[in-house]
């Protein structure tokens, strides 16, 4: 039996890995089990939920007001106090995430092998975004196993001195969640959706969330006002938490 942890944090990092974690699941050589480290304890409590996963371990990480440096931090205090390494034949990550970053220092660490999923993403501006450009490059230097979403993903690997061997071109598993999603008819509506797609109009989603973009939100609101006065689209800002 193969013991394999995924530790993961934010809404993004549960969508992508839970076609891994179902396939896993279903094979009887492996155990795997999610480490969750509440970096969005109430919107990750809600994307387990809806793919039907319950974490063996939540860290509950999160405080108001946290630094960055405080959240990889408790992380790694807290995967420091309740996993023995022992236990593990290897540890999966995804992407860029303080949680992400935590997780493989842990694995690289305690000489746990390491698998990184949506490997090989860039930017190549260490600034943006921030910090998940660094975080993706540094977790790329210490994976054993890299899972590139496409080919170029996999180039930017052997340019930064991966061993092809390392790497497998896998398609984005966010695409296999949403066929999975669909196919239960997990799709629940509110009241305000159903209003939007019985327009029948072409609908423009924009997301303001991200911290590089924090500095400018005037001139967002100001060009997403003016698109919200077009009559031949309908526009869904999604709200976050932050």
């Amino acid at each position: 039996m193969i013991n394999i942890a995924f530790i993961i944090g934010t809404r993004p990092e549960i969508v992508k890995c839970a076609p891994l974690y179902a396939a896993l699941q279903e094979d009887k050589n492996f155990c795997p089990r999610i480490i969750a480290t509440g970096q969005h304890r109430e919107m990750a409590d809600e994307t387990f939920e809806a793919f039907g996963i319950i974490p063996q371990i939540n860290l509950g990480i999160m405080r108001a007001g946290q630094s960055l440096t405080q959240v990889t931090q408790r992380a790694l205090e807290g995967l420091d106090a309740t996993v023995v390494p022992g236990e593990l034949d290897a540890v999966i990550v995804h992407g860029d995430t303080a949680s992400t970053l935590a997780g493989a220092i842990y694995a690289f660490q305690n000489r746990i092998p390491l698998i990184h999923v949506e490997a090989g993403l860039r930017s190549h501006h260490a600034g943006s975004p921030f910090p998940e450009e660094a975080n993706r490059k540094l977790v790329g230097q210490i994976a054993n196993l890299h899972l590139a979403p496409t080919e170029g993903a996999r180039a930017n690997l052997l340019r930064e001195g991966i061993h092809s061997d390392a790497i497998f071109v896998t398609g984005n598993t966010v695409v296999d969640a949403l066929q999975n999603f669909i196919s239960n008819n997990r799709t629940p509506r509110s009241e305000q959706i159903e209003f939007i797609v019985s327009r029948q109009k072409p609908i423009i989603i924009a997301s303001a969330h991200r911290r590089e973009g924090w500095h400018d939100l005037a001139e967002v609101a100001s060009a997403l006002r003016e698109i919200a006065r077009l009559n031949d689209v309908s526009l869904v800002v999604p709200l976050h938490k932050n």
